[in-house]
């Protein structure tokens, strides 16, 4: 039997610019470094502000690629400041959204990753992940090993629901 091909959206902000990706599975299919002037970047008082903007880019490169959002199977950002936790991949909940708006997290770009995917996922019925990345950068090779979690993670998920 084939094995299912998932399509995961990985989103990695930076304080300047916004790395994305597809992949499926395992395997890049698209990639784009989205960089942002910072004359607009300064007109945000905090980082978490950029949001929607942000997540327009992201939307822009899924068209402008010819990806259709309800071909994703999941979204990934990478992490932010959240409760200290280990090193992995994890599907974004509550508690994590409170810890990534919160006043010292609107300081990192990183936290838009979480914000962004978990908005992403709710808005199109997809399960979002952030990846800790306390030892690992989203645009290094070491990042397959994050991305292949979410598949992972997914194919469970899947597994819970036929059962249920």
């Amino acid at each position: 039997m084939k094995e299912k091909v998932y399509k995961i959206l990985a989103i990695n902000p930076g304080s300047t610019s916004t790395k994305l990706s597809v992949f499926e599975n395992k395997k890049e299919i698209m990639q784009e470094v989205i960089r942002h002037d910072k004359n607009l970047i300064n007109k945000f008082n905090i980082i978490t502000e950029q949001k929607d903007m942000r997540k327009e880019y992201i939307y822009k490169f899924l068209k402008n690629n010819k990806c259709e959002i309800t071909t994703i199977d999941a979204v990934v950002g990478r992490g932010g400041m959240i409760k200290p936790i280990e090193s992995g991949t994890y599907e974004i909940n509550e508690s994590m959204i409170k810890d990534l708006n919160n006043s010292k997290a609107s300081l990192h770009a990183s936290s838009l990753g979480g914000l962004i995917a978990s908005e992403i996922g709710k808005e199109h019925g997809i399960p979002s992940f952030i990846v800790d990345l306390s030892l690992i950068h989203i645009s290094e090779p070491t990042r397959l090993l994050s991305i292949s979690y979410a598949v992972f993670c997914l194919k469970k998920k899947k597994k819970k629901k036929k059962k249920k």
